[in-house]
């Protein structure tokens, strides 16, 4: 595969050969007739080459002759790169003073040898192209034309995410999950390994769970390490007593007493809270057997009819029609692949670029070595493909393998390394940027990169936890980079004092581009001097005035803040601006360059955080690009809208209020009020948090996503909920916070829709936030009647509730998930009247009681109920009176209820019971009565903490024989 490259290799050469500079310094020397045979031969000898490649694969002559080939390419290069060397000398010696041209000449004796040595080389490699010649014509080489891709359309690239649809995984996503979030250990961390052949999956389904919304609100922390053969040790400062998930991705390394090592800290009961898992994927079953804690999760294999919708989602994608010859073609096509979605989606990204049933038929028919089986399905399906790239992406991939296994590439690096080592070249009306983009997606299209898009789902601020581990170790810069006049991407500059070091050295840097971070920028004196204005390819400005981030820690002075101004103020970048970052900035106001809207039309993201004089940003509701907004630890932020009239002023559109603003964070901003009569059109998430002034929620008509929590005092905050401007809410989370809500107003109401129709998701935090929607007031409102959609509730830390809310809980009659999580004062006797009543809830299927230290009875349950979770409630004395009536029951976990002393009789009704885990519970002795002999669903059992239910269950216990029938 490696001869494979070499085309791009000599059409390089070839260039070089052809160009200008080298043929000015060949006709000097008088080689140049050589280095026009040279370029002949090679250019003869570049049109046979994709034959050469085709025989390569089972003619081993002609694969040593490419090999050769190839050795005396790169001889051939290194030597033109000495005449082009020559040639820029010259060119850099006829603009030099006359005391240096005297100085050049004692070195002519130099430039002599140098000069003889180079012709005598160039000599020998065409000597060595004659041979290589002679020798190919005994091949029989035909020309042949080179593979060509087929342009992608412009908008399918948009959004590469949308072609990840995946098939065939839900079934294997819910029973990960489902073991997350009910497998439950006090002691320790418990570990699932998911194993499977390459390609089948693996990571995929890791990252389906990672990104599931249950485990986004069941783990406090989430951590995501890929490890291939080497494991770097996570830091424990970021895990503390939180309940954690950590996936560790591709593990490789079988060494049981090196993953001891490693993983001790992190399984001790010290660290992490109760119910932290890890998470391992690996083709090892070794691994899984020295790494796993929990029974392995194999992955299989797609069915074939999920195999066909991976395959042609992604073969009629790109303008090939389901024409029923390729579909037949396709079907035999897909067989090959064997239901592996790696080598599926491989197969499909080959197929779209082939418009003709020949072409289809000729890929039908190749020959897929089976050597590899059992070992490696995918690899001789991935070079199949690979050898349907056209040379330039093969070049381009093949950089890739100088980067270690499942090592992150910034997309932008990678093609300025691309465009950097020769690999692309301008192509029609695109330039080098332009194909790099095109040749990435094409790759990644074709399967042979990944494309990684970070999210963060469970906040949308994602600078509290990641940005306290992750700082800027960069302690300053190499002298002299302001000579890199030509340098494109430089992506941190931290200011120095040294000589060499300041600012200053960016002014000639014009062709910076993408990202560029400014670290330590209160040791400039003045910004003019980066002119960044000039700095036309730039697309995101992070300023830093601390040398890391967070820093600095303590106000600024009066006098730092007046020089902070005034830094700023000479920091101005061009308009096209897409990202702009500011951090840690002392000054009273922005600058004027900030109120400028035009500064402003292509700007789609602000950030600004620890910015504590800051009063205002007067401009930035006036963008009509922002779509994102964050602030965060801004103490004197008063409002987002001053002045708006004034400012306007220098708009020459219609003014607009955040028009097309999607996302904001506004935390920590003690003193910001924003006006009701201001319009979120466009805003579909929102998070308020610690913000004590803002008391009133503005009109925001899509809004989807809405977390509101105050953490900062003792008194109870309150704020405006018009749920009239809350149309389009689907998830609402109120954490330490009062409510008021406000319903709509007739002239509001729509006639087919009532308030809060939309919601499915509500999490409840603290007694305040409990209190805001069950109260007297609410309740003559209407506004319980309001709930009636939501399909999933959690409560979570309302000490006020000591009984049952089973009047409260009548408002979800379409309820599917309920939380309850530390309620500590929780005791669960309702009224005389109420104890035997059952939950009124009938469409729930998954009950999670938590940490309720009080609770000492749970009431009847649904029967529509298909999972129980009871863990950590250490007073609890019984089990519900009706479990054995639940028969639609497939998942029960009991855990760490110290006062529990024996399961409920009747127990035998859970007849679809799959899995029963009984937990941290050694007053529970005995099943009752025939339990097992009467559960013909019972697929996995869990005992642990249990000492005499676990002795009966042992060799030469009652139970053995009954539970060793028992699959896991």
């Amino acid at each position: 595969m490696a001869e494979s490259l070499l085309l791009p290799v000599v059409r390089g050469v070839v260039s070089k050969a052809a160009d200008a500079l080298v043929q000015s310094v060949t006709r000097m020397w008088g080689v140049d007739d050589d280095r026009s045979k040279l370029e002949r031969h090679l250019v003869y000898v570049q049109s046979l080459l994709a034959d050469a490649e085709l025989k390569s694969d089972t003619d081993h002559a002609v694969r040593a002759w490419m090999k050769a080939l190839k050795a005396v390419a790169y001889q051939a290069d290194d030597i033109l790169d000495n005449f082009q060397y020559e040639a820029l000398r010259h060119k850099a010696l006829s603009g030099q003073s006359l005391a240096s041209k005297v100085l050049s000449n004692f070195t002519s004796k130099n430039r002599l040898i140098f000069r003889h040595k180079a012709s005598r080389e160039l000599k020998k490699v065409l000597e060595k192209i004659d041979v290589l010649v002679s020798e190919m014509k005994k091949f029989d080489l035909v020309v042949r034309a080179e593979a060509l891709t087929q342009g992608l359309p412009r908008q399918t690239h948009s959004a590469l995410d949308d072609s990840m649809e995946i098939f065939g995984r839900d079934d294997d996503k819910e029973v990960v999950v489902k073991l997350l979030l009910e497998k439950q250990d006090e002691r320790g961390v418990q570990v699932l390994p998911i194993i499977g052949m390459g390609g089948v999956g693996k990571t995929t389904l890791a990252k389906m769970v990672y990104n599931n919304h249950r485990i986004q609100k069941h783990f406090e922390l989430k951590m995501w390490h890929c490890v291939s053969e080497n494991f770097e040790a996570i830091p424990l400062e970021a895990v503390g007593r939180k309940r954690f998930l950590l996936i560790l991705d591709d593990v490789w390394n079988e060494d049981q007493h090196k993953w001891e090592d490693d993983l001790k800290p992190l399984l001790c009961s010290s660290i992490g809270g109760s119910g932290s898992m890890i998470v391992v994927t690996s083709r090892s079953r070794h691994v899984a057997s020295i790494m796993g804690t929990l029974p392995s999760h194999e992955l299989v294999c797609l069915s074939e009819d999920d195999s066909w919708k991976l395959f042609s989602k992604k073969a009629f994608s790109k303008g090939n029609q389901e024409q029923a010859e390729l579909v037949r073609i396709g079907r035999r096509i897909c067989n090959k692949c064997k239901g592996l979605p790696l080598a599926l989606k491989t197969m499909g990204g080959l197929m779209s670029s082939k418009q003709q049933i020949q072409q289809w038929e000729a890929i039908a028919d190749c020959n897929i070595s089976d050597t590899n089986r059992g070992k490696d399905e995918v690899l001789p399906i991935l070079k199949l493909s690979y050898k349907h790239l056209s040379p330039e992406m093969k070049q381009c991939f093949a950089l890739c393998a100088v980067f270690p296994k499942d090592y992150e590439m910034e997309k932008d690096m990678l093609i300025q390394l691309w465009m950097a080592n020769g690999y692309i070249h301008e192509e029609g009306t695109m330039d080098l940027a332009q194909k790099g983009e095109f040749v990435y997606k094409e790759l990644v299209w074709r399967s042979f990169l990944q494309d990684v898009i970070l999210l963060s789902t469970t906040h949308y601020f994602i600078y509290d936890e990641v940005s306290k581990h992750e700082q800027n170790c960069l302690k300053r810069m190499p002298p002299k980079l302001s000579l890199l006049h030509n340098l494109r991407t430089l992506t941190t500059f931290v200011v120095g004092t040294e000589d060499g070091c300041g600012i200053e050295e960016l002014e000639g840097l014009q062709q910076l581009g993408n990202r560029l971070e400014l670290y330590n920028l209160k040791k400039v004196k003045s910004g003019s001097k980066a002119n960044l204005h000039q700095k036309q390819n730039l697309k995101e400005l992070l300023l830093f005035w601390g040398r890391t981030y967070g820093e600095p820690k303590e106000k600024a002075t009066i006098d730092e803040a007046n020089n902070q101004e005034q830094v700023l103020e000479s920091l101005v970048p061009h308009g096209e601006l897409k990202i702009l970052e500011v951090h840690g900035y002392g000054g009273l106001t922005i600058s004027q360059w900030m109120r400028n809207p035009r500064m402003f039309q292509c700007l789609r993201e602000l950030i600004m955080i620890h910015c504590p004089r800051c009063k205002d940003l007067p401009i930035v509701c006036l963008s009509s690009s922002l779509e994102h907004l964050s602030l965060c630890h801004m103490e004197s932020l008063t409002t987002l809208c001053n002045n708006i009239d004034m400012e306007a002023e220098a708009c020459s559109t219609s003014q607009q209020i955040f028009p097309m603003l999607k996302r904001m964070e506004l935390v920590d901003l003690p003193e910001l009020e924003i006006d009701s009569s201001v319009i979120f059109p466009q805003l579909e998430k929102l998070l308020i948090r610690n913000c004590d002034k803002l008391r009133n929620l503005p009109e925001i008509p899509v809004l989807t996503d809405l977390e509101l929590s105050c953490f900062n005092t003792n008194d109870s905050l309150s704020m405006c909920m018009p749920l009239g401007c809350l149309s389009s809410l689907v998830r609402l989370q109120i954490q330490g916070m009062l409510v008021d809500v406000v319903m709509p107003s007739d002239g509001q109401q729509s006639q087919s829709q009532g308030p809060l129709d939309t919601l499915r998701y509500l999490w409840l935090e603290d007694d305040d936030s409990f209190i805001s929607i069950f109260n007297r007031s609410t309740w003559e409102l209407g506004l319980l009647d309001c709930l009636v959609l939501v399909e999933e509730l959690v409560i979570t830390a309302c000490s006020n509730i000591i009984r049952w809310p089973v009047e409260e809980l009548r408002c979800f009659p379409r309820l599917r998930t309920l939380r309850i999580v530390s309620c500590y004062k929780l005791e669960g006797n309702g009224s005389s009247s109420e104890e035997e009543e059952i939950l009124p809830l009938p469409q729930l299927e998954r009950l999670d009681i938590y940490n309720c230290g009080r609770l000492l009875q749970i009431p009847k349950l649904p029967a529509s109920l298909v999972e129980i979770g009871i863990l950590s409630n250490r007073s609890l004395v019984a089990l519900p009176s009706n479990l054995g009536d639940l028969d639609k029951l497939r998942s029960l976990s009991v855990g760490t209820c110290d006062a529990l002393k024996a399961l409920p009789d009747g127990m035998d009704g859970l007849t679809s019971l799959e899995q029963l885990r009984i937990m941290e519970c050694p007053g529970i002795e005995k099943f009752p009565q025939g339990l097992l002999q009467q559960l013909p669903a019972l697929k996995r059992l869990c005992i642990k903490g249990c000492p005499d239910l676990q002795s009966r269950c042992r060799e030469g216990g009652e139970y053995f024989d009954l539970v060793a029938s028992i699959p896991e």
